[in-house]
């Protein structure tokens, strides 16, 4: 009867013990499956921003130094919810331009591009 006991008490010890692994196991991969959610939406972010900077650029290097943004200004309707639409920013880089004759010519693809990171554009847009 003792030998019982002990053997029911055994089991019970690593009964609990594989409930606890168990719970742990379940909270880790909730954990895990929020962290991939996270992910994939950055990723379709980096996605969507990267295929609207090419768009841009394409755009940009087609018009040459005519200095028209007008492309940009008709894609800065279509926003997305996410995040603020790099050709909004383009579009307000453009206004900024304007508003300072200190420039004489258009900017290069490399500065628009780096003014698209700018954080403090995206901030006050």
């Amino acid at each position: 009867m003792d030998s019982l006991k002990t053997e029911l008490t055994d089991q019970s010890i690593n009964s609990e013990r594989d409930e606890e692994l168990m719970k742990h196991f379940s909270d880790e991969r909730d954990t895990l499956e929020s962290q991939i959610e996270i992910l994939k939406m950055a990723n379709r972010k980096l996605h969507d921003s990267n295929d609207g900077l090419r768009a841009a650029l394409e755009r940009i290097t087609r018009s040459g130094s005519s200095g028209s943004s007008e492309g940009i200004k008709d894609r800065n309707r279509s926003k997305s919810i996410c995040y603020t639409s790099q050709y909004a920013l383009l579009d307000r880089l453009s206004q900024c331009l304007d508003d300072f004759p200190l420039y004489n010519r258009r900017p290069s693809c490399e500065t628009l591009a780096l003014a698209i990171c700018d954080p403090g554009l995206r901030r006050r847009h």
